[in-house]
């Protein structure tokens, strides 16, 4: 295949006259985006909070999504202890566009067949599905696990697998599927210029594993399900040829619900396509599903009466929701949701829901940060106002030191801030030990 130039390429898919408003569209800095997670803050109380204190924000097309202007913050959005503490993600506002077209609901079960880093999982499990994770490289898993623990999505699991797959070992379980597939990212290129050459052959391998990912996404969702299928990058074969092809092989047992390529130039964004698929019938896999492993969980009822004593005699919570579900390994006590007992034992699993305490050899349960996270909202003992100063240094590793006739008890506090759970730090003789993993 002969090496043309990346804008070259992009001729043959815009209108002449079109060509120099991509090209000075890639000179332009797209302003920073971020998506609140509303399930540990009110969007009222964010949106009031930072452009109070720090930053210029403006409302997108996705009421939970802002560009953030001026900032008077010193430090990057990254580092701001409201980012460490889980409560926004930093995402592409044309990332974002893909996740929100499942239309995710309570009880459902949904698969983000390449999920990693978990922006799109942190905006499905927002809504209160259930969301299986899947990611098969390791870094890249480290990654999503961080921040699924990091933004509190307690009704997540993550997998492992190789995305192609997916359908024929777990075929017909899940309700909604998302393939964000790995692409050439021609729409992300604008961050350091576009490549000097086109590579068509990776580009066609790439849409050849696209195609498998996209039947594998079909087969494992149920049957009138939908499935989102999307791409960071703009050429055709690894977008509309991609979607072709797969209509094609699966003819009237699915349709094209809907599908947009959103280019820098028009819609001031990142370049990303996304197509929306409806599953209108059964389709019977070829080979036989494994059997899965099952997790040695205990998921018993007294546990579930321990963990919630402990957390009303420690820090006096109350109210812990119904639909809440404990469990524990023989190192580790977890939290997430009871829909989880809908797959316990019918899909191997990497991790499931975020861990809490750790459990001592001694067998002592020792919380951590995330049970601060979690509960600090419900806590009313054992609790700490920090200080827009104090949450930024603990987020950079630091302890903070009390005020000697301080009448705190010595020992593990949860960390509030406007009364929203922060972290969970230790008191020992008047430093609050550092606990932020």
């Amino acid at each position: 295949m002969s090496k043309i130039t990346y804008l070259d390429h992009i001729a043959t898919l815009l209108p002449s006259e079109e060509l120099e408003a991509f090209k000075a569209s890639y000179q332009q800095q797209l302003p920073k985006t971020i998506k609140v997670v509303t399930s540990k803050m009110a969007l009222s109380d964010f949106e009031k909070i930072v452009t109070i204190r720090w930053w210029e924000i403006e409302k997108t097309v996705h009421p939970d999504c802002f560009y953030v202007h001026k900032r008077t913050w010193s430090s990057t959005l990254g580092q701001h202890f409201l980012h460490q503490g889980g409560f926004f993600y930093i995402q592409e506002l044309s990332a974002s566009m893909s996740a929100p077209l499942l239309e995710a609901k309570p009880g459902e079960l949904i698969l983000d067949l390449c999920a990693a880093p978990g922006g799109k999982t942190v905006q499905l499990a927002d809504t209160w599905s259930f969301v299986i994770a899947n990611e098969p490289s390791n870094p890249r898993r480290k990654a999503l696990i961080y921040n699924l623990n990091r933004t509190g999505m307690l009704n997540t699991a993550v997998t492992s697998f190789d995305g192609t797959r997916f359908g024929e070992l777990y075929p017909e379980i899940f309700d909604k599927v998302l393939v964000d597939a790995p692409c050439s990212g021609e729409g992300m290129s604008y961050k350091t210029g576009w490549p000097l050459s086109w590579n068509e052959w990776l580009v066609c391998s790439l849409a050849r594993t696209q195609v498998k990912l996209l039947a594998s996404a079909i087969k494992t969702c149920k049957p009138w399900g939908t499935i989102v299928y999307s791409t960071c990058t703009l050429n055709q074969i690894e977008n509309e040829e991609v979607i072709k092809k797969t209509l094609e092989a699966f003819g009237d047992q699915i349709s094209l619900e809907r599908s947009k390529k959103y280019r820098p130039h028009r819609d001031h964004t990142g370049g990303f396509f996304v197509a929306k698929i409806q599953k209108h019938s059964s389709i019977k896999p070829q080979n036989i599903q494994q059997s899965p492993k099952i997790p040695l969980f205990d998921t018993s009822n007294k546990l579930q009466f321990q963990v919630r004593e402990l957390l009303k005699k420690d820090f006096w919570c109350e109210n812990i929701a119904d639909t809440i579900l404990f469990f524990s390994t023989s190192s580790t006590i977890y939290i997430t949701t009871k829909q989880y007992l809908d797959i316990h034992g019918k899909i191997s699993l990497d991790k499931v829901g975020i861990p809490i305490y750790d459990i001592a050899r001694d067998g002592r349960w020792i919380p951590n940060h995330h049970l601060g996270n979690l509960f600090g909202n419900l806590a009313i003992h054992h609790i700490f106002q920090v200080s827009d100063q104090q949450a930024q240094a603990y987020t950079e590793g630091k302890d903070i030191s009390l005020r000697e006739n301080t009448s705190l008890d010595e020992w593990f506090l949860t960390l509030k801030r406007r009364d929203y759970g922060f972290s969970l730090a230790k008191n020992v003789s008047g430093i609050l030990k550092n606990k932020m993993i």
